[in-house]
């Protein structure tokens, strides 16, 4: 590890499937200025393992805890720090902020919608034009000074993967016909956290009907995976629970699924915003569809002013009517042109990929 480093990247809440990204980020910036990403090593964060797995792309990166974590910090005193956007940190974040007052401090959101906890940072980072009117839903952002990117993590990214696999491989690992289109199916927590939509039955009989597709892969949300709240279901699995048999991903292929599948589908998940980002289709099942209604959808912070600005490149089928929409391929999108689209709508530069452009910002501040 270098002694000094003009930017230090600090993330403590990090999805498994987006770990690539971090590192390619940290590459990215260090073709220019020396960068150092420190992970969390809370349920949250990257795990023993997990480091292992990605271990060719950990120069200039470590695991480590707050304490660790904070040592390095006023050690380094570098230019820029960066910060994911998190409950559990937010107050630490804060502590940092005010004892490195010559640093520049920004925070960095992973994904679009509600998720930012302001740590009082110097700056913000927007992830596009959609985020920017629905920050006015968040009145700790306003009057912050900002930069406005992409939804950075939304872009697939084949840096900084720890193996390739091509669609036969990928196939096999997961027990499934590469000569036929591939589903992948998205839960969200409600199962566990228990905010379901409609019933507790309901929202099991259609996590059951999903699995039983012809072709079918699960992707369980990427805090079930780290067993969050998992002893709201006796720690068991969303899958366990639903009696369903379809194959289960690993996150650290989660690339590969989402660049082999032909369609995504979930329920009340904002993963339809992403993959308008992989020119994929989506599929919102039932009463979860996000919709403007009396706002008390899960989308409701997306709507501002009596405006949802919530939009995905796909369709809305009720689950006992699924076998037939994908039978009949009712699911696929005949104007490809709405990808774009979708894509100049969320993005602040739509030309550029989520880490170019957020390494621009970053050094601009240099």
């Amino acid at each position: 590890m270098k002694k000094l480093y003009d930017i230090i990247l600090y993330f403590s809440w990090v999805h498994s499937s987006h770990i690539h990204k971090y590192l390619a980020l940290k590459e990215e910036l260090n073709k220019y200025v020396n960068t150092l990403l420190i992970f969390g090593n809370g349920q949250l964060g990257v795990s023993q393992d997990q480091e292992k797995a990605f271990d060719k792309f950990f120069d200039n990166t470590i695991t480590t805890n707050l304490n660790q974590a904070t040592q390095i910090l006023l050690d380094n005193k570098p230019k820029i720090l960066i910060f994911g956007s998190d409950k559990q940190t937010s107050h630490w974040q804060r502590q940092i902020n005010n004892q490195l007052s010559r640093s520049t401090t920004v925070q960095l959101p992973s994904c679009h919608g509600p998720d930012l906890y302001y740590s009082g940072t110097d700056l913000i980072a927007v992830l596009g034009p959609v985020q920017e009117i629905l920050n006015k839903n968040l009145p700790d952002a306003a009057g912050v000074n900002k930069i406005n990117i992409n939804p950075w993590l939304y872009d697939l990214v084949e840096d900084c993967l720890p193996y390739q696999l091509s669609k036969e491989q990928f196939c096999e690992k997961y027990r499934l016909k590469a000569n036929e289109e591939i589903f992948l199916w998205l839960p969200d927590m409600t199962t566990v956290s228990g905010a379901i939509i409609g019933t507790k039955e309901e929202a099991l009989q259609r996590y059951k009907k999903v699995c039983e597709l012809e072709n079918v892969i699960t992707k369980v949300h990427p805090n079930e995976f780290k067993r969050y709240k998992s002893e709201k279901i006796n720690n068991k699995w969303s899958y366990e629970i639903a009696g369903a048999h379809s194959p289960i991903l690993d996150p650290i292929d989660a690339h590969w699924a989402y660049k082999y599948c032909d369609c995504g589908i979930s329920d009340t998940s904002i993963t339809g915003i992403e993959f308008g980002f992989f020119n994929k289709p989506f599929i919102y099942l039932d009463e979860c569809a996000p919709q403007v209604d009396d706002g008390s959808h899960w989308e409701k912070f997306y709507i501002v002013n009596g405006k949802n600005y919530f939009s995905w490149v796909g369709h809305e089928c009720p689950s006992n009517q699924l076998n037939e929409f994908i039978e009949k391929k009712q699911y696929k999108i005949k104007d490809n042109s709405l990808y774009q689209q979708h894509r100049e709508k969320f993005c602040e530069n739509p030309n550029k990929t989520g880490i170019k452009l957020l390494t621009e910002a970053v050094l601009e501040l240099l």
